[in-house]
């Protein structure tokens, strides 16, 4: 391919894939907090850098390594969480970015 399309073929993807973000953010913010309704889920989500083990973040957020798997699990069948090597998650979004309050007070408490 002639290297003068594919800088505009890439350039324009960068343009769509930009104002897709822009659009999706209402709806990615919605779904995120519905599904980290308490505040240690929202710090164990934004902590999800896909480096430790579910054992490790159990170990971390002070709970069961079971109770870990669960919550990504859900996160996972929501999809905003991916498996990036076996055992090993990545959140999908930044919650910072979202303008989501980490460690806000938890919702119905």
């Amino acid at each position: 391919m002639d290297p003068q399309i594919e800088k505009e073929l890439l350039v324009s993807v960068k343009e769509i894939l930009k104002w897709i973000k822009i659009l999706a953010q209402p709806a990615a913010r919605s779904t995120i907090e519905a599904a980290l309704p308490e505040s240690a889920h929202r710090r164990l989500y934004q902590s999800l850098d896909g480096k430790q083990t579910q054992k490790e973040l159990a170990a971390l957020s002070k709970t069961s390594q079971p109770t870990i798997s669960r919550l990504i699990g859900s996160w996972l069948r929501a999809g905003i969480v991916e498996e990036i090597t076996p055992g090993r998650y990545t959140r999908t979004f930044d919650l910072n970015t979202l303008g989501i309050n980490i460690t806000a007070e938890d919702k119905g408490r």
